[in-house]
Order: C-alpha cells, then sequence, then structure tokens
C-alpha cells in the first residue's frame, strides 16, 4: 500500500512540475508574441539578434569577471562534500524530509528544481562567456579557457546529478506513459 500512495504521490509531484513548465512556455512565448522588449525562446535563451552571429546574445552585454563567476558556482554548490557522498546525503534529506510529511518532501524537491534552474542559469553564463571570447596573449587566453572548462565540469557534474535524482523520483512522464509509439512488424 505505501508503494502506491509514494508513487501517487510523485506522479502529483509531476504533474504539477508538467504544468509550472506549460505555463512558463506559454508566459514566454506570450511576452515574445505581444512585443516585449526582452524576447526569449521556450527555453529561456534570448534569440540572436543577427542572424549571422554565433556569439551568445548575453555576449553583447556586460558579463562578469571570471573570478565572479568562480564565486557564484562556489556559492551555488552544495555543501554535501565529495561527489561519491552525494547519493547517501540525497537519500538521508530525501528520508528527513518524507518523514515530516508530504508538504515537507515537496518543499524538497521544489529546492532540487530551484538549484538545477541556479545550474542552468550558471550554465548559460559560461557559455556567454566563452562564446565573447577572451582578449590578451596565447597562454592567457588558454588559461582562461582552461579555468572555464573546470568550472564547467564541476557543474554539471552536480547539475545532472540534481536532474538525473529530480527525474528518477519526480519525474515529468509517468513511466506508465514514456511514449505512445506503436511498433509495427512487417513479414
Amino acid at each position: 500500500m505505501y508503494f502506491f500512495r509514494v508513487r501517487e504521490e510523485q506522479r502529483e509531484k509531476a504533474r504539477l512540475r508538467a504544468a509550472r513548465n506549460r505555463t512558463r512556455k506559454r508566459t514566454v512565448s506570450n511576452e515574445a508574441t505581444t512585443g516585449d522588449s526582452t524576447p526569449t525562446s521556450a527555453d529561456g535563451v534570448f534569440p540572436d539578434n543577427e542572424p549571422e552571429s554565433y556569439l551568445h546574445p548575453l555576449a553583447h552585454s556586460d558579463l562578469p569577471p571570471l573570478e565572479k563567476v568562480r564565486q557564484l558556482i562556489a556559492d551555488w554548490k552544495s555543501e554535501w562534500g565529495a561527489e561519491s557522498t552525494w547519493p547517501k546525503k540525497f537519500h538521508e534529506e530525501l528520508k528527513r524530509a518524507q518523514g515530516s510529511g508530504r508538504l515537507a518532501s515537496d518543499a524538497f524537491f521544489s529546492q532540487c528544481e530551484a538549484h538545477v534552474e541556479g545550474g542552468r542559469r550558471l550554465l548559460c553564463l559560461l557559455r556567454s562567456i566563452t562564446r565573447k571570447g577572451f582578449r590578451g596573449t596565447g597562454y592567457k587566453v588558454a588559461d582562461s579557457y582552461e579555468q572555464v572548462f573546470d568550472l564547467l565540469t564541476s557543474l554539471l557534474t552536480e547539475l545532472c546529478f540534481f536532474e538525473v535524482k529530480l527525474d528518477e523520483y519526480a519525474p515529468i512522464s509517468p513511466m506508465s506513459r514514456v511514449s505512445e509509439a506503436r511498433y509495427y512488424v512487417t513479414v
């Protein structure tokens, strides 16, 4: 009985998250069609103003220095220690939240989702910085790109961990309806 109740709660969370995502996409598309001064695509990325431009649109704005981005990523990262301990810490926090009731579980998953969204924004910021490019002599430019690569690696590791855990415990689509495709075998 407990297993089915947990599954139903997960499905309900997935429905709520899917509804939020649909609302967010509608809002973004409505802003784009009403002529808002900051048009965005469905995934929240600003479109290029020039069709021939390979720069991310944020590259045209003032971006923070790499040191500031490093601090933002350090502030964003969870305080769960080494990567090998993350699954254990996640399950401990989840059990603690589940022990406190449904609202605490919902709050835990909302915090995880907010953490993922913050990581995606930082990822977009790193992308903008690299697309804008670095100025200086060869070794300084190479060093800057290596720093970005290191930041990107640590950011993506944690971001992917939380995305997978969210998808595992509160999927947007129920496992029973992953695909409605029908396969026919011809002889």
